[in-house]
């Protein structure tokens, strides 16, 4: 029961998290700065691509652990898994 509660947080940190980058993204396009939009600033591209890669990371992440605690529930992991 422990790991799946860990494993609902940790999806939903996720989501959370991937809702902040599509509203950023969101605003990138829409607000400006310096006379553009903020989007086309090198800087705040690179710090949204950053995070986005984190996030996809992140998703693998949680997957594989969803794959491994399927396993182990089903008493078919192997050592290593466990």
């Amino acid at each position: 029961m422990l790991n799946i509660t860990r494993l609902h947080n940790a999806v939903s940190a996720i989501s959370f998290y991937w809702r902040m980058i599509n509203i950023s993204i969101d605003y990138a396009h829409r607000w400006k700065s310096f006379g553009k939009l903020i989007i086309n600033h090198s800087l705040h591209k690179w710090i949204l691509i950053e995070q986005e890669l984190i996030l996809r990371g992140n998703v693998i992440f949680v997957f594989e652990i969803a794959h491994l605690l399927n396993k182990i529930e089903m008493k078919i992991a192997t050592e290593s898994e466990k």
